[in-house]
């Protein structure tokens, strides 16, 4: 078997290859070229705002928005009655009635010394107008009064600032305790402006009950701060009855007297 040496070569035309055509390109439509302002980023100083991402102003007139609540019923006032010192004194614990008892016996030493320096001033002013009617002595004594608790505040707000000087109704309040020690009943003399009280009855210095119009009991507060300082503001006053005077000791245990100032 013989080679063909009379075959002829393929010959293969490149003008003819797909890729080597010429691409036929589609007209444009719209202007796709990019803007200008798209560069502008990489010119701004760092931390600046771009136009693009400013607020823009927004002219749109604002509309009111009214929004309706519905009405709330008005609730009617719950009445507070005051609170019975008596109850509020059965509702302290042991620690707040043992602090009660100390600023109370606290405040009657104050007053016990308010007392003695006004009646040495007093007596002082009496020595020099004898013969002077009981409203005059009284009057002369509320002066005293006046005076001392005067002087007393000074002392403490140069001691305690400001804080150190009462309020005008803690005034009041002593100048009337002090008042009453020297002219009327002394302690017992609260219990006896109470108006609906009919009786008093006293136990003991810290167990002391009035009786109300009605028949109701209301406990009060210690009328001294010992039974043996009871005894002898009570041996006091029955002294100061003048021609009624009365003794008032373990011999002598019954006191029948009217009171001063009642």
């Amino acid at each position: 078997m013989s080679k063909r040496n009379d075959e002829t070569p393929t010959q293969i035309d490149l003008e003819d290859a797909p890729f080597l055509q010429p691409v036929t390109r589609k007209p444009r439509t719209a202007d796709t070229r990019i803007p200008r302002s798209a560069s502008s980023h990489l010119t701004r100083p760092l931390g600046a705002k771009t136009a693009s991402t400013a607020p823009t102003e927004d002219t749109t007139p604002e509309v009111p928005q009214v929004l309706e609540v519905p009405a709330v019923p008005e609730m009617p006032a719950v009445p507070v009655e005051p609170v019975d010192p008596a109850l509020r004194a059965a509702r302290r614990t042991p620690a707040e009635t043992a602090q009660a008892h100390t600023d109370q016996a606290s405040w009657w030493k104050i007053i016990e010394s308010l007392r003695s320096r006004a009646t040495d001033r007093q007596a002082n002013e009496l020595s020099q107008r004898p013969g002077i009617s009981e409203e005059e002595r009284e009057a002369v004594g509320r002066t005293a009064i006046s005076e001392v608790l005067e002087e007393y505040m000074r002392e403490q707000m140069a001691t305690l600032g400001r804080d150190g000087r009462w309020s005008p109704e803690q005034q009041a309040n002593a100048h009337k305790a002090v008042f009453d020690q020297m002219f009327r009943l002394g302690r017992f003399q609260a219990l006896v402006d109470e108006p609906d009280v009919e009786n008093i009855h006293i136990n003991g210095c810290d167990d002391v009950w009035v009786e109300r119009a009605g028949g109701r009991w209301e406990q009060r507060p210690p009328v001294a701060d010992s039974d043996e300082q009871l005894m002898a503001d009570l041996q006091f006053l029955a002294s100061r009855a003048g021609e009624e005077a009365r003794p008032f000791t373990p011999a002598h245990p019954d006191l029948d007297m009217d009171l001063l100032g009642s």
